[in-house]
């Protein structure tokens, strides 16, 4: 990981604003090879009703920001029950600094707390490299507890934590 300095916390329920706004600007830079035009304004979905999903805390969602000189720049979401880690998002201007690593760690570290075994993740093109640089493999159906894949449009991954 890089010398990239950033303050990794528990987000609260007044980050969502700038979590919806680092997620949006994170799926609109996203490369035109990865995902058509179509597929992303899908993916982007509506903004309201992120922003909405975001400010609600739930016991069985954790999420965790990262911030530097007061300014939110990535944030990760994971659910505790599961191991699956549903984003991880990161400002383009903190692309390729090691923040979204940062961002992983953190959840891996919150995750073995709460004694969970293994995360899992459904990649997006674009980030698959990322993750598998985390450490997570690509898995199989039976390795996984995901809920109806999207398998056109991501890649199964894992990763243990034992």
């Amino acid at each position: 990981m890089s010398d990239f300095q950033a303050l990794i916390r528990l987000a609260v329920a007044a980050d969502a604003p700038a979590m919806e706004a680092v997620r949006y600007e994170a799926i609109r830079s996203i490369d035109a090879a990865f995902y058509s035009a179509s597929e992303l304004e899908e993916w982007v979905g509506d903004r309201k009703s992120h922003l909405e999903k975001l400010a609600i805390c739930k016991d069985h969602i954790l999420r965790v920001v990262a911030e530097r000189d007061q300014d939110l720049i990535g944030f990760g979401e994971m659910n505790i029950a599961t191991g699956l880690i549903s984003g991880c998002f990161v400002k383009t201007s903190a692309k390729g600094l090691g923040l979204g690593q940062k961002i992983i760690a953190a959840l891996e570290e919150r995750a073995r707390g709460f004694g969970l075994n293994f995360l899992q993740l459904e990649a997006s093109r674009n980030a698959k490299g990322f993750y598998l640089a985390c450490g997570f493999r690509a898995a199989n159906c039976n390795e996984i507890t995901i809920i109806n894949p999207r398998n056109d449009l991501c890649a199964m991954m894992r990763k243990d934590l034992i």
